[in-house]
């Protein structure tokens, strides 16, 4: 019989000289190796590089709202009555909106609280418990 049945057949998918040691006496790119799982560097730095021009993007379409300063309830109460409210949210006791035309609040520096007029565009307010 001819050579071709004494030879054994290697009962993985791996060839028999990936499996051998190499001169130093190190496997290499044997199966199950850590380095050969790990993707090559050139990837990372390019899934690094679309991770940031995709932070940048968002951050250029999607800019950060204003922050709505707190305003009492009769304030909001007399802009809604001169018609000032472009448009409101509210959830449980608490509204938030904005007004068509800044208002200026308090009207002068408050000497008690130390609190300086502020241009108010975007506001939050609370209702009382005690109104109907």
């Amino acid at each position: 019989m001819g050579g071709r049945l004494d030879r054994p057949r290697p009962t993985d998918r791996t060839s028999p000289a990936r499996d051998r040691p190499s001169a130093d006496g190190t496997r290499k790119n044997a199966p199950g190796d850590p380095a050969q799982q790990m993707p090559p560097r050139r990837t990372w730095l390019t899934f690094l590089v679309i991770l940031a021009v995709n932070f940048l993007l968002v951050r250029m379409l999607f800019p950060p709202g204003e922050d709505a300063s707190t305003v009492p309830y009769t304030l909001f109460k007399e802009q809604v009555s001169a018609g000032n409210v472009e448009k409101i949210y509210s959830q449980g006791a608490a509204i938030t909106g904005r007004f068509l035309q800044p208002v200026t609040y308090p009207a002068e520096r408050d000497t008690l609280t130390g609190t300086d007029p502020e241009v108010v565009r975007t506001f939050e307010t609370t209702v009382p418990a005690f109104v109907d």
